[in-house]
């Protein structure tokens, strides 16, 4: 968990890494749900919440896929070009996004968890 830490993920340094391990099982869409409901739950109390969010897909580039992998070696995290699209930034340079179909149907199922959730969240970006 340390490890994952040092590279910025949600995890606390209170985390157990049973815990981490055994989220590995289950699906994206039940991890954001679940992180959405302990983000609900730890702002609960808040009173005249003004709560944003920003939602940023994974994509990556071919200098950042040898980065990741060299953290991560052996992490399953998706980075087969062959199931993504070719995207060119607004520098001219190439990066890999998901599908337009998995990213419509990624943004419909955020959109709705932050929603249901987070009712008084304003989603401010999506990419």
């Amino acid at each position: 968990a340390e490890e994952v830490n040092r590279h910025g993920s949600f995890l606390s340094e209170n985390s157990d890494p049973s815990r981490v391990r055994s989220q590995r099982k289950s699906t994206w869409r039940e991890e954001y749900d679940r992180l959405l409901a302990e983000v609900a739950d730890a702002l609960g109390g808040v009173a005249a919440l003004d709560l944003t969010a920003e939602m940023i897909t994974h994509r990556f580039t071919d200098k950042s896929k040898a980065v990741l992998n060299g953290w991560y070696p052996g992490s399953g995290l998706p980075m087969e070009e062959a199931d993504r699209t070719r995207k060119l930034t607004k520098f001219g340079t190439g990066k890999w996004v998901l599908p337009r179909e998995e990213m419509a149907a990624m943004r419909r199922f955020m959109t709705e968890a932050l929603s249901s959730r987070l009712p008084r969240a304003r989603l401010l970006y999506w990419t």
